[in-house]
């Protein structure tokens, strides 16, 4: 009943073409699970959006007090 619920390959002790297959196949990495891979697109997104808003915003940036600039300048501080 083992072999028909989880395959095969799981049971130790039986060799059959499906075990001998898998054993020789080139071992990969796990899969990651939908959670771990929804959180990166999630990242991800959050992070183009980011990107978006200081390209938007980028040329309203008022330059700190310190650094010199020329008298035309707009130093904001009101």
């Amino acid at each position: 009943m083992v072999a028909l619920t989880y395959g095969d390959t799981r049971v130790s002790g039986v060799e059959t073409k499906t075990a001998t297959k898998t054993a020789s196949k080139v071992e990969t990495a796990p899969r990651r699970s939908w959670f771990a891979r929804f959180m990166d697109a999630l990242m991800e997104s959050r992070m183009r959006q980011a990107e978006r808003e200081i390209r938007l915003h980028a040329p309203y940036y008022v330059p700190p007090a310190d650094v010199p600039t020329g008298n035309d300048t707009p130093r904001g501080g009101w």
